[in-house]
């Protein structure tokens, strides 16, 4: 069965907090701080997101013909977190980063 192995960083202001996992718009477990987590997907497209609260990371779009793609969630620093809960201006979805994990 292929799977989305996906990482977190321990970078970001929520240490203690789980980001919740979403894999074509349905919860599918959460992650925590410095841990890597599989999750088991059909071969195929499949969209994935992060969220914490009401923020969000952006949409990630993987077409799994391998048994395994590799992703990485970084959230803001306590500096960038601090600004963004004065200015919150840029969009809900610029809170937490998604992306592939580079090889």
């Amino acid at each position: 069965m292929p799977k989305i192995r996906l990482s977190r960083t321990s970078k970001g202001a929520n240490k203690l907090r789980a980001y919740r996992v979403l894999i074509d718009d349905k919860y599918v477990g959460v992650i925590h701080r410095n841990q890597n987590k599989e999750f088991e997907v059909d071969f195929g497209e499949h969209t994935i997101q992060c969220t914490i609260d009401w923020e969000r990371s952006n949409h990630i779009t993987v077409d799994i013909q391998d048994d395994l793609e590799e992703l990485e969630v970084i959230a803001k620093g306590v500096f960038e977190s601090a600004i963004r809960a004065i200015f919150p201006f840029d969009g809900r979805d610029k809170y937490l980063t998604l992306s592939k994990k580079s090889k």
